[in-house]
């Protein structure tokens, strides 16, 4: 679990896309108006799903992501949400999702 005033470190690997792309959030039941899990059929990524708002997308050619996490006590407790969006993959489909992930902040 990713502690106050350390850095997270977030990777994705197994896939030859070149547009890797880390969505952050804080819901994982509405992103903005829509309803969560969004089935992205629609969009050509069928059975791809967004599990969790992209209230920040960070860029990650290489395949990760450091988040530093503030030293501020106020955060423990914290919940936030993290999907790692594929695009390009010349061996598979155009955009694929991973499934999201949780993260509770924890106090020192």
């Amino acid at each position: 679990m990713p502690q106050i005033g350390t850095t997270l470190h977030l990777t994705v690997g197994n896939t030859a896309a070149p547009l890797r792309a880390l969505g952050v959030g804080v819901s994982a039941t509405v992103w903005g108006s829509f309803a969560l899990p969004l089935e992205l059929t629609s969009l050509g990524a069928s059975g791809c799903f967004v599990h969790s708002s992209w209230d920040v997308a960070l860029d990650a050619p290489g395949g990760t992501v450091a988040i530093p996490v503030p030293l501020e006590p106020a955060l423990g407790g914290t919940v936030a949400y993290a999907q790692w969006g594929l695009f390009g993959d010349p061996n598979g489909p155009p955009v694929v999702t991973t499934a999201s992930t949780r993260l509770l902040l924890i106090g020192r």
